[in-house]
């Protein structure tokens, strides 16, 4: 192989050129390695650094391209520079999806199969596509002249980067995250292919041996970097709001924890205990136990429709209301609930409450009662051999109606039975394949001879969810009277 002169007038500076861009975009990969930490940022982070890295071996083969004097060597630095040029177009692509959140990975995936090929193409076979020295006084890469098949992969690789454009023109300015940026960007990735077309055709055409690709790869790396920059910022700040946001729930759910009865009312025969699994942080279930005088206990639950925040305000409102229920009240169950209506009515616009509220008489073990539209309770008798019993009376929901039409009923228990009070939550819940909890498992998990506590509920829900989220809130009573032997014990 002959040695050839191959200094141009503008080669040396464009040497300089493509070294200080190759440093530029090493740096910003680097920095890019330490950028991705907000949540959803880490792909376009990672598609930005690998945008970077390639950039940079494109402008490093540019630098040395530019200052060999050695046709062979410079052959094999052309070659690099188009491999590395035709992997920009697939790096470019990948990082616009990224960029604009798109879904679908089978086009960039094409692309990358195309670019590779071609890449592959110029790297190992150097004397397909380059034919031979025509060695005027021009850019490095036109010391050679191609064969058709340059035409074939300038065209893809403008192709590509064109439809990178195309999208990112089309779907980025709806964009509000990054419309201020969108000018500088699209600016910026117009120019950069520009020069690609400029020093690749337009060069040779005009005689003027002075790359400029590296003005583009450049400027658009740091156009991106900026809005990416941007963009990754408000997502810290997004994830600071999250985490206070998170923060308070979990106060919240505190609070409301501390709203529902902690210590029940030692009362025996009797034993009250209670559960309750929100379906989020806090909920929309509450219950209430509380002593009314020595020979009285009264039992609240309720349900508001939905769950979250709103449903959990609404649970604060009850207690309120609870708190300040006048005494002549506490004893009568339909008026108490009648109270609570007109507390709540006109004030939960678009949701309603569903409650259950009882006395518990400790002499005779007489449960009075009214209900709100509330699942119905459930009585396990052990004299009829574990019998569970529903006791279903009317009664409209609160908050809707002003007038409820509310009955009221009394069930005796007798020692050893038990009665479950409970949200509808705990029934609806449903398996990975969509089947429900159901009343049936229910009933067939209260009246067993194993049952001891409502830890045997709840333990038997998550085994048929099978780790599926809850679908709402989960809540109960469990009230026990003990069995006479028991009971004399005591």
């Amino acid at each position: 192989m002959r040695k050839t002169a191959l200094v141009s007038p503008g080669a040396p500076f464009a040497s300089y050129c493509y070294a200080g861009a190759s440093g530029a975009s090493l740096a910003i990969f680097f920095a890019c390695l330490f950028m991705g930490k907000a949540e959803g940022e880490r792909t376009l982070w990672s598609r930005f650094a690998t945008l970077a890295l390639v950039n940079c071996l494109f402008c490093l083969s540019g630098a040395i391209e530019n200052g060999i004097r050695d046709m062979s060597g410079l052959r094999s630095a052309i070659a690099l520079n188009n491999a590395a040029g035709m992997l920009l177009a697939p790096a470019f692509l990948d990082f616009v999806y990224a960029y604009l959140r798109r879904s679908g990975r089978l086009v960039p995936l094409a692309v990358w199969v195309y670019s590779f090929f071609w890449a592959a193409a110029f790297l190992i076979f150097q004397d397909v596509l380059v034919l031979r020295d025509v060695a005027f006084a021009s850019m490095a890469h036109h010391h050679f002249e191609y064969s058709w098949l340059y035409s074939v992969f300038l065209f893809g690789l403008f192709g590509i980067i064109g439809y990178a454009l195309g999208i990112l023109w089309l779907f980025g300015r709806m964009n509000r995250a990054w419309k201020a940026y969108m000018n500088a960007i699209y600016f910026s990735c117009v120019l950069w292919a520009f020069c690609g077309v400029y020093d690749t055709i337009l060069a040779p055409l005009v005689r003027i041996a002075f790359p400029i690709s590296w003005v583009g790869g450049v400027l658009v790396q740091i156009a991106f970097l900026r809005a990416v920059y941007a963009r990754s910022q408000q997502a810290f700040r997004d994830q600071e709001k999250h985490r206070i946001m998170l923060q308070d729930l979990s106060a919240a759910r505190q609070i409301q924890k501390n709203l529902i009865t902690r210590q029940f009312p030692e009362c025996a025969p009797v034993r009250i205990s209670g559960m309750y699994k929100p379906m989020e942080a806090i909920g929309g279930d509450f219950y209430d136990v509380r002593k009314i005088d020595e020979g009285h206990i009264s039992i609240f639950l309720s349900d508001v429709s939905g769950h979250g925040i709103a449903s959990a305000l609404i649970t604060a409102m009850i207690k309120m209301s609870l708190d300040a229920l006048p005494a002549n009240l506490q004893r009568q169950p339909n008026e108490v609930l009648q109270y609570l209506n007109n507390a709540l009515e006109s004030r939960i616009t678009g949701r309603f409450v569903t409650a259950i509220y009882g006395v518990l008489t400790l002499k005779s073990l007489e449960f009075h009662f009214s209900s709100a539209g509330h699942f119905p309770p459930a009585l396990s008798r052990k004299a009829g051999g574990q019998e569970v019993i529903e006791h279903m009376i009317h009664g409209r929901v609160l908050g809707y109606f002003s007038e409820l039409e509310l009955e009221t009923t009394t069930m005796r228990l007798e020692p050893g039975d038990s009665l479950l009070l409970s949200t509808d939550g705990i029934c609806e819940e449903r398996n990975p394949t969509g089947e429900m909890f159901g009343l049936s498992r229910l009933k067939r998990v209260f009246r067993s001879p194993d049952f001891r506590s409502l830890q045997d509920i709840f333990g038997e829900i998550e085994s048929f969810r099978a780790g599926r989220a809850a679908d709402d809130d989960m809540t109960a009573l469990l009230v026990s009277v003990d069995p006479p032997d028991n009971a004399a014990h005591s």
